[in-house]
């Protein structure tokens, strides 16, 4: 929370810490499960499930606004917002910051910072591995291995996730199932240690992620004869008849069979590369370097009417039933000096 060690009690800081042994008793899998573990913190999907936003104190950012998030995510010191969620495996802690972090974390954070450290490499030769199985054939699995190239100057970690789910609701319009989860990832981290002062942390990570995102269900049709005379508004069973008929047969359906026009699918390949390289010049003086790289190549296409009759792709900038793609670079550059000052007090 302060880009530096220290205990939780003397961090002048608004933060929730949920650690690696945290995260696997309360069974936190995903983003989304986080917010169950760090109070405060809601983990929404909005126009389809590969796309989350972070919510802290009524901050957060609406998929449509095109506008930065006001609760960053981070791994490992690099801000990876955008499309796409994280590799959420492997973790040493997950960091829930509440408030306006403009100091250390970027002035547009007025909402606050979710900050994911990945397990670091140790000088053991030691791993894990992790099996779950669930309804609609959820398979998970997850490991690790490390491997002390050379103990106390190379180590090196290797993990990886493979999770794989079928749909849970029922779309009618192509007869498929929606809700399906398909991601894998991988994640080598290099820790570097030539002399006493100087360390070098380098972590690459690779995910991608793959599935039908879940529609929305229509709950009610304003009928036409309540529209107001005079009024410019022209609801929309004015234009598509039948409208409220469909909105009828859909309550009597439920929200686990739909009736859309979307294909609702979505995909991420999705980057991250972090280096961290930290040079100790003396007891009360450091210098650390931060460099960031994130790629993420996506497509996305999601139901928002909840219907078969194509009312989100009429004259508005969303992608349509079919979708849209897009590709997202960002490179980050971070100079540090740390230190002590006036017999400690700075």
């Amino acid at each position: 929370a302060q880009r530096k060690s220290e205990t939780l009690e003397r961090t002048p800081v608004a933060v929730s810490v949920v650690s690696s042994k945290a995260l696997a008793d309360q069974a936190v899998t995903s983003e989304r499960d986080l917010q169950f573990a760090a109070p405060g913190l809601t983990v929404r999907a909005s126009q389809n499930d590969d796309q989350l936003n972070y919510s802290l104190r009524g901050q957060t950012v609406d998929a449509y606004t095109s506008s930065l998030p006001s609760v960053l995510p981070y791994v490992n010191e690099v801000q990876v917002g955008g499309a796409g969620s994280t590799a959420f495996y492997d973790l040493q802690s997950v960091q829930v910051l509440k408030g306006p972090q403009g100091t250390l974390f970027g002035r547009n954070a007025t909402g606050g910072a979710v900050l994911f450290t990945t397990a670091k490499p140790t000088d053991k030769f030691e791993g894990y591995a992790r099996g779950r199985y669930g309804r609609f054939d959820d398979f998970q699995i997850e490991g690790a291995i490390n491997l002390p190239l050379a103990p106390e100057t190379l180590l090196l970690r290797v993990a990886g996730v493979y999770r794989t789910r079928d749909g849970i609701q029922k779309n009618l319009f192509y007869d498929n199932k929606l809700g399906r989860i398909d991601r894998q990832g991988i994640r080598a981290s290099l820790t570097l240690f030539p002399d006493g002062q100087f360390s070098n942390e380098l972590v690459v990570d690779y995910f991608r992620a793959g599935g039908s995102s879940l529609s929305p269900v229509v709950s009610y049709v304003v009928p036409v004869a309540n529209n107001v005379p005079g009024n410019p508004f022209v609801p929309n069973n004015a234009i598509f008849p039948g409208l409220e008929d469909f909105a009828a047969a859909q309550r009597e359906r439920g929200p686990y069979v739909v009736d859309v026009d979307s294909v609702s699918k979505h995909r991420t390949r999705k980057w991250i590369v972090s280096n961290i390289s930290t040079l100790e010049i003396s007891d009360n003086l450091q210098f650390k370097n931060v460099f960031g790289f994130v790629r993420s190549k996506y497509f996305e296409a999601g139901d928002i009417d909840g219907t078969r009759f194509g009312i989100d792709g009429r004259g508005n900038a969303s992608t349509g039933p079919f979708g849209g793609d897009g590709l997202i670079k960002q490179y980050s550059e971070e100079l540090q000096m740390l230190g002590k000052a006036l017999g400690g007090r700075l």
